[in-house]
């Protein structure tokens, strides 16, 4: 079983990105998302590494250098 309890999440960047049969286009955030909320912050938590855990990977998330 993986632990996330070392997990942290930064500032989040939200793009949408549009479908080109129908000539959308993609739209960059102009600013990170700052999540000062903490119950905000664990369901993004839950919902992004929630799929990781059935996963027989293993996988390395590093910061940008």
């Amino acid at each position: 079983m993986i632990s996330f309890f070392e997990a942290s999440m930064k500032p989040l960047s939200v793009h949408h990105t549009g479908n080109k049969l129908l000539e959308e286009y993609y739209k960059l955030s102009d600013a990170p998302l700052v999540i000062d909320d903490e119950l905000m912050n664990n369901l993004l938590m839950q919902f992004f590494l929630k799929p990781l855990e059935k996963s027989n990977e293993v996988f390395s998330f590093l910061p940008k250098q």
